[in-house]
């Protein structure tokens, strides 16, 4: 189930997020101020050593000691990047918009570019975009901010979508255990709609650093299931849930 602001439009089984609001827990000493947190929160918080709050949002910035961190992002690493702000945008005027917003947008389906910040932007369809924020978390929401004051023609869709990613020279192999698709011959940057370990997701073949890293985004529904899995397995190949600041060592203390 897809929600928009806007007319009601068709889901998508393989990208999708079905719960609206999946990361809005009340603070009860402030109950008029949401607590952003990631669909797996309850499972990070007795692992994490260190927490960062990016643009409102929780984030685990430390599991181990930074040392450990990095040495299982270069081998096998799972990260939790849920955090990261997400936004749709669909219509005929949904391409055209984001082009006079000074985005560069993709030409053809599944095909993304780099927005500034160090998000991304994803054609998912033929008027209709993804969005995703870079680790600053303030693109977005300036982007839905100034979408506001739009006129129509662009409809804005909800995204709750689990972001999780895999790092190091054994991914390949958590992914040739749990899903059917041959990622090294996988287009980089292009988005594949699959299923991982039976749930539906969507597989995205990247870099950092010079480095392969593979993004998965899962409904938040599915999302403590596909988590749990994945740790195990990694496990399995001696590597080990990582926190954030292996990947952006700007958010260490």
């Amino acid at each position: 189930i897809l929600r928009t602001v806007g007319r009601c439009s068709h889901a998508q089984p393989s990208f999708v997020s079905s719960r609206v609001l999946w990361n809005a827990d009340i603070d009860l000493m402030n109950p008029v101020t949401p607590m952003i947190r990631s669909p797996i929160y309850y499972a990070l918080e007795p692992r994490a050593v260190e927490w960062s709050t990016i643009g409102g949002v929780s984030i685990v910035v430390q599991f181990g000691t930074v040392e450990a961190d990095r040495a299982y992002m270069r081998t096998l690493g799972l990260a939790d990047f849920s955090g990261l702000q997400k936004v749709g945008l669909r219509g005929p005027d949904a391409g055209p918009w984001l082009s006079r917003m000074g985005i560069d947008v993709p030409t053809a389906v599944f095909q993304s570019r780099s927005l500034d910040q160090g998000g991304m932007i994803i054609r998912i369809g033929p008027d209709e975009f993804f969005l995703e924020d870079g680790i600053g978390n303030a693109f977005v929401p300036d982007l839905i901010a100034r979408l506001d004051l739009s006129p129509g023609g662009v409809l804005r869709v909800e995204r709750q979508d689990a972001t999780f990613l895999l790092t190091g020279s054994r991914a390949l192999e958590v992914l040739a255990q749990t899903c059917a698709i041959n990622f090294p011959e996988a287009a980089p940057r292009q988005i594949v709609l699959t299923r991982v370990a039976g749930i539906n997701c969507s597989v995205f073949p990247d870099s950092l650093d010079g480095a392969m890293v593979y993004r998965l985004w899962v409904d938040p529904g599915f999302a403590l299931y596909l988590w749990e899995t994945l740790a195990a397995i990694c496990a399995e190949l001696d590597g080990s849930v990582i926190g954030a600041g292996c990947l952006y060592p700007e958010l260490l203390t």
